[in-house]
């Protein structure tokens, strides 16, 4: 496109090669916009979300959000701990609920899959998370770049020779 506008203002087609060049522009961007979608599931770049995933996934955030209002009325002064109480029971209630959904889908393979998917990325976070760990407590002397190699490998479960 920038080529096209460069081209001198004298040239008798100028316009037109403009109006051509504009409209390979839009025509590639509409198309390749509207299927990049599909080619990266395809490719296996994005991953398909079940509805078990799904599923899993809005339980356990909403146990997130119970357990951190929860925790937030255990924070409340000793006057409004009455009115609280009737509220922690409700979210309490609501919770069991979730809990036992949860445990009513054991048994459906999809579910179970998103479960173990789930679990994956979990360890994998918690992986990065001790890596991290590792990396500060080498930077800060803590431990020797030696003792953190073989602090990871028994993370890890891996045997280290000394």
């Amino acid at each position: 496109m920038a080529l096209a506008l460069s081209l001198p203002t004298e040239l008798p087609v100028r316009g037109v090669i403009i109006a051509m060049t504009f409209g390979v522009v839009v025509l590639s961007v509409v198309v390749q916009g509207s299927t990049m979608g599909f080619v990266l599931k395809y490719l296996g770049f994005v991953r398909v979300r079940t509805k078990a995933a799904a599923l899993l996934g809005k339980n356990l955030a909403r146990l997130r959000i119970i357990q951190a209002q929860l925790k937030e009325i255990e924070n409340l002064p000793a006057p409004e701990l009455p009115y609280a109480r009737a509220i922690a029971n409700r979210l309490m209630e609501e919770k069991n609920a979730v809990i036992l959904e949860l445990e009513d889908r054991q048994h459906d393979e999809e579910f179970q899959q998103a479960t173990r998917e789930r679990v994956e990325e979990i360890e994998t976070h918690l992986s990065q998370v001790a890596r991290g760990a590792l990396r500060t407590c080498s930077e800060s002397n803590l431990i020797t770049e030696k003792e953190a190699h073989e602090i990871g490998a028994e993370s890890r479960g891996q045997v280290v020779s000394h």
